[in-house]
């Protein structure tokens, strides 16, 4: 038997194309968020998840939220699955940080994981936070269960990385879309990746 998971990054948020860096700023959905979700719950009512989790940011919680009310379930909530915490940089444009912060963005750039936002976390940080969380969710879940993880792109790039046993320098190519599915079957300690940032736009409906 497999313990599926249905990975999935929260829907698209009324900050979404603003040019600003957010992380752990609470951001409502958009209505084409809802609509991403709504069409996630349909699309998996064929075999719905027993558990939904989410993190405790609006996006993460709201997107789930909208799956549970399809499926008849309450999301669990677990603060461990914020994303990244980015600081003094949270709320503020590209232009401004790169006039502000010149040095540190050109670091940041590069992908360094060693990188540190101005008073907020790095990539090493996260993965300290996340992975022992979804290591933990995993366990206190039956091998033949169904799951889903509402989260948000750092978090699920990390799960992703564990799952395909690859390094973190391979971070940004795993992509994660607003509405972004991924499914990830786990049997005992190997892992098996089965989609990767499926979304309603493929379909083009």
């Amino acid at each position: 038997m497999a313990l599926k998971l249905y990975l999935i990054r929260h829907g698209e948020n009324l900050s979404a194309y603003d040019g600003r860096y957010y992380g752990q700023t609470d951001l409502a959905l958009s209505e084409q968020g809802r609509g991403q979700m709504a069409f996630l719950a349909k699309r998996l009512g064929g075999i719905p998840p027993s558990r939904i989790y989410c993190s405790d940011l609006a996006r993460s919680r709201e997107s789930a939220q909208v799956l549970g009310r399809k499926w008849g379930l309450s999301p669990i909530v677990w603060p461990e699955l914020r994303e990244i915490n980015m600081g003094r940089w949270e709320g503020m444009s590209y232009e401004e940080i790169n006039q502000l912060f010149p040095k540190q963005s050109e670091e940041w750039a590069k992908g360094s994981l060693d990188f540190r936002f101005p008073k907020g976390e790095s990539l090493k940080d996260l993965k300290a936070r996340v992975l022992p969380a979804h290591r933990r969710l995993i366990a206190e879940n039956s091998e033949d269960a169904v799951l889903a993880i509402v989260g948000h792109a750092g978090p699920n790039r990390l799960i992703l990385c564990r799952a395909l046993g690859i390094s973190l320098t391979h971070f940004w190519r795993l992509g994660q879309d607003f509405g972004g599915l991924s499914i990830i079957d786990y049997h005992g300690a190997s892992a098996l990746v089965s989609l990767l940032n499926f979304r309603k736009e493929i379909l083009g409906r």
